[in-house]
Formats: C-alpha cells, structure tokens, sequence
C-alpha cells in the first residue's frame, strides 16, 4: 500500500511539472507576439528633385501609371521672372507641334527677332520667358519634344516658388512645388507689388497621356483661348 502511495505521488509531481512547462511556453509565444510593431505602410511615401529637396507631393492620390518627372528625366527650368508686361503670358500652355509652335510665338509674344532687338526695343520688349523659352526650343526641337510652360503671377512681396519636377498622368498634368517654397499667409503684412515665377518643360513625344488636359491652352490659328 505505501508502495502504491509513493508512485501516485510521483505520478502526480510528473504531470504537475508537465503542465506548467506548457504554460511558461505558451506565455514566451504570447510575449513575443505582442512585441511586434505596427506597420507604417500608410505612411506617406517622399519624394525629391534632382537637387535632393523634397516635393510637395503625395503620389498614392493618383494612378498607378502617374509619373514624376525631375530634371533627371528631363528639361526642367523653375526661376523668377518678375511680372509680365504682355498682355497675353503663357500662363498655362502645352506645344505638340510645329503650328502650336508658330502660333505661340506670335500669339503669346515669345518670338525673338533674328536679328535681335534694338535699343528702343529693348526698353519695351519683355524677354524674361521668351528668352529661356527660345533657348529651349533650340536644344531641344518640337519634332521630338513637347513644351509644358506656366507663368504664375503673383500680386505682392513674400513669394518664393519652385519647382523639382512634373507630374504626368491620364487626367493630371502640373508642376511640383518643393517643399522649400514660400507663400507668405494672408494675414502678413507685404508689399503690394506684382511678381511672377516661370516654369517650363521639354518633355519627349509621347511622354504627355491625355490628348487634351483640362485647364490647359494649346495655341491654335483661331487665336488665343479665353
């Protein structure tokens, strides 16, 4: 009989060990569980020009085919240029041809004379696009590049706009401020004074996925678009 008593005990310190063994690892499983952090895959990816500033841009908001394009890419010209005495700036304007070409330079008075401007011309003509436009144009011909140019005015003092790139998708076309840019808050004190931020493109054939993006002029022989 104590015989029998002495193997139940042991019996029983046996299947008491077991079970705590299982527990102790079940609470390792759980612990280590926990400790996994959360994803961050709805955090918003960042972008740069070429330069290395950020872009103003959240990707995710367009589609899949979206493109953005830095002066790694392509031609891409961002600069002040003051305010505009034309009556009729590019203000936004896409080029796809030769004709939408002709009729820019007349109608949006970016033609340069061949033989360059007098004096009394100099005094009157304002160059600051035409001059960076036509350069562009040389180097890089409508026949295999299409031109994306924007003036963007401005009414007062406080303003310093530019762009790192081109966002190009099915029904998007616009340039890209970085994240450096400055725009002065309604409520500060600034000069009243007009001002204007030129941004021009040359992207090659093809690259452009809308035959016509809303918002956007393409010059015509029927003259400038209202």
């Amino acid at each position: 009989m104590k015989r029998y008593l002495i193997v139940l005990g042991i019996l029983s310190l046996f299947l008491t060990s077991c079970g705590n063994t299982a527990n102790d690892t079940v609470q390792v499983e759980d612990s280590t569980a926990s400790s996994v952090e959360p994803t961050t895959a709805n955090e918003s990816e960042k972008h740069y020009s070429a330069d290395g500033t950020e872009l103003r841009i959240d990707m995710s908001q367009y589609g899949e085919n979206a493109k953005l394009l830095t002066a790694d890419d392509i031609y891409l010209l961002s600069y002040e240029c003051g305010s505009i005495s034309g009556s009729h700036p590019p203000r936004l304007l896409i080029i796809e041809g030769q004709e939408q070409l002709d009729c820019a330079l007349e109608q949006y008075e970016l033609a340069l004379p061949a033989d360059g401007l007098t004096e009394d011309e100099l005094l009157f003509y304002d160059t600051a696009i035409a001059e960076p436009f036509n350069k562009m144009t040389a180097e890089y011909p409508v026949s295999d590049y299409s031109y994306v140019i924007e003036y963007d005015e401005v009414s007062r003092g406080g303003y310093d706009l530019k762009v790192g790139a081109l966002l190009v998708d099915e029904e998007n076309l616009f340039f890209v401020h970085t994240a450096d840019s400055r725009t002065p808050k309604e409520s500060s004190l600034q000069f009243d004074v007009m001002g204007g931020f030129c941004y021009m493109a040359a992207v090659p054939k093809d690259t452009l996925m809308n035959g016509h993006y809303e918002g956007w002029t393409y010059p015509d022989k029927n003259g400038i678009a209202p």
